[in-house]
């Protein structure tokens, strides 16, 4: 047998409706490693050494020197009738009668020309000296860091846009794009990129705030989170009982069973944070019986013997003792026989009835 109950619960907007998800951190929180990398700029080699060229000369070094050549110009003179020629150095010569200047000249070598015998020599007048490091080198600047922050704040506006439409300040709650928040707790999502020193400054106090707001040089989008609504309590289970029925017991029927139905009714919630939440109850039956005896009285009543009393003596109540005896009608004696068939009356009577109560308990035993 089962029983759906079901309760609709509305989803609930309002200031003072979000709950802190997780506590927040105790000390300042820093950007991890894993969302930044560093940057690396190209500056001068503050140790770089220049490279020194070398610098020479050629000089020109005279082995032998030059000779020059030396030459003098002969004139030829021919003699008339002989025939005989002659060469002379000087056109003044006069060699005699019969010989004439024949209009011929030559050149004779006295000293041939040599050329000077030479070679170059390199002189060194700076040595070379190599560089010593790189003219430039990579320093690191800063680490440039991408990441995304969860910020705990209340909608002020169903379907919040800006920063207009939520709480200040805000919470920190944690890191990444996919964190996802508890019930009741509404989420300002942060897209930052920029310098760690400059988003550490922001994260510093756990807190964002400000106006301008603080993160303003940093963030690039955002979006927003709603926790929805949380669960209802689940109600403790509910026990009920039916009244114990059958089990007609007498003397001629001493045992007998009665029975009742006991019910448990349990409850489970089940639903989402967004669409509302459903109280649903399924009942379990169960029969309990037991057995009862019959406490009535069985006993089978028997006449009593009839019991002879004595006679009474009629005491005058409006006659005292003294004047009796003085009459002669009551006597002390006679006095107290009675008051002895009294008691005797009494204590038999008191024995019947022990002898009737003892009768009855044997039977029912």
């Amino acid at each position: 047998m089962k029983n759906i109950v079901r309760a609709t619960l509305a989803l609930v907007l309002g200031a003072g409706a979000a709950l802190v998800a997780v506590p927040l951190s105790a000390t300042a929180v820093t950007v991890p490693d894993e969302y930044c990398q560093a940057v690396y700029e190209t500056q001068p080699n503050p140790d770089y050494v220049p490279e020194v060229p070398e610098v020479s000369h050629v000089e020109i070094v005279v082995d032998s020197p030059e000779v020059p050549e030396i030459s003098h110009t002969e004139y030829l003179y021919k003699q008339l009738i002989t025939g005989k020629e002659k060469w002379r150095d000087s056109l003044t010569w006069n060699p005699g009668l019969g010989w004439y200047y024949a209009h011929e000249t030559r050149v004779v070598i006295d000293q041939a020309y040599q050329p000077a015998v030479t070679h170059e020599e390199t002189i060194i007048d700076q040595p070379y000296q190599a560089a010593i490091g790189e003219p430039t080198i990579e320093v690191n600047v800063g680490s440039w860091c991408e990441l995304t922050v969860n910020w705990q704040t209340t909608f002020l506006t169903a379907d919040p846009q800006d920063s207009n439409d939520v709480s200040w300040p805000q919470s920190f709650l944690g890191l990444g794009t996919d964190y996802v928040p508890a019930c009741g707790v509404q989420v300002q999502q942060d897209d930052y990129e920029g310098w760690r020193e400059d988003i550490d400054a922001v994260l510093a106090d756990d807190s964002l705030h400000g106006s301008p707001i603080e993160d303003s040089a940093i963030v690039q989008s955002w979006r927003f989170l709603d926790g929805g609504v949380c669960a209802p309590e689940t109600p403790e289970p509910l026990v009920t009982y039916s009244e114990w029925t059958g089990g007609e017991v007498s003397c001629d029927v001493p045992d007998g069973e009665e029975s009742r139905t006991v019910t448990t009714t349990t409850y489970t919630v089940v639903g989402d944070p967004h669409t509302g939440w459903t109280i649903e109850s399924s009942d379990e039956v169960v029969t309990e019986t037991r057995t009862i005896h019959y406490d009535g009285d069985c006993t089978v009543e028997e006449e009593e013997p009839p019991v002879t009393e004595s006679p009474k003596p009629v005491v005058p109540v409006a006659t005292p003792t003294d004047e009796l005896a003085e009459t002669g009608a009551f006597t002390s004696e006679d006095q107290l026989l009675s008051w002895i068939a009294v008691a005797s009356l009494a204590l038999a009577v008191g024995a019947a009835i022990l002898g009737l109560v003892a009768r009855r308990r044997a039977r029912r035993d």
